[in-house]
């Protein structure tokens, strides 16, 4: 996870619905030296079990625009692979501003040894909501970023998109990916327009349906940063409800079906 200083309101609900959704993975945050976050928050996720802080140096352009952005994300997702004992698993890039609500299906997928998957904004361009990555595809893509002219503006996802293209065709272990995005699937994956839906509808089709949901466009709408926060805390708190009950409809029928 890539962060910025004012994200300090979002990221620790992320990293702690990440902590609760995929309790075994390691959790690495990659902060920004330009502009880090408040040591208050700083302090939160070193304290937080499994996760892993970073500051890192390259430049990021605007939002992981340009070559240094590309292959500093890259060198920092293989850093991180190496620092976990990571060689035949995956890395999943994520952002601050996005929840991993129910995520078993994708962690099943890539059991099944994809070699890539993502929530592609165009055809095979990752996203940068999220994507995942087998390791061993990362030192190839990674030298090839290194060997690539790209524009100023180069979005990070895209470039990281088209290079795994290209490194899973040139594998011998043949074609395999995941676009985890069809119009059937489609309300799987939620992000906040305003224009289309309102709050409650927007947090009651969420807590529902989404399996993975970002809010990060509420500032593309012209939506002060509180409210996003705000999004995000309603979805999850109206998500862990459903979830407890659920829960507890299970532990009052269990005695039922012992007495039969």
């Amino acid at each position: 996870m890539f962060c910025y200083r004012g994200e300090e309101e979002v990221i620790l609900m992320s990293v702690d619905t990440l902590r609760r959704r995929m309790p075994y993975a390691n959790i690495h945050i990659f902060d920004d030296a330009g502009d880090p976050l408040p040591d208050h928050i700083v302090e939160s996720l070193r304290q937080s079990a499994g996760v892993h802080y970073h500051v890192t140096g390259f430049a990021r352009g605007r939002n992981l625009n340009g070559k240094a952005a590309v292959c500093g994300v890259l060198d920092s997702l293989l850093a991180a692979a190496r620092e976990d004992g990571n060689e035949e698993g995956y890395v999943i890039k994520t952002d601050p501003d996005t929840l991993f609500l129910r995520p078993d299906e994708y962690l099943a997928m890539m059991e099944s040894g994809c070699a890539w998957m993502t929530h592609p904004v165009v055809d095979r361009f990752f996203s940068g909501m999220f994507y995942a990555l087998s390791v061993k595809y990362l030192p190839q893509i990674s030298a090839n970023a290194r060997l690539m002219e790209m524009p100023e503006d180069a979005h990070e996802d895209s470039v990281v998109g088209s290079l795994a293209n290209i490194a899973v065709h040139n594998s011998p272990d043949g074609f395999h990916w995941f676009n985890v995005w069809n119009e059937r699937h489609r309300h799987r994956f939620c992000s906040f327009d305003p224009h289309r839906m309102d709050e409650r509808e927007y947090v009651r089709y969420c807590t529902r349906y989404a399996h993975i949901l970002t809010v990060g466009n509420t500032g593309v709408a012209g939506l002060p940063q509180a409210y996003r926060v705000k999004m995000m805390r309603d979805v999850l708190d109206e998500f862990y409800k459903i979830e407890q009950s659920a829960s507890g409809f299970m532990k009052e029928e269990e005695p039922e079906r012992k007495r039969e």
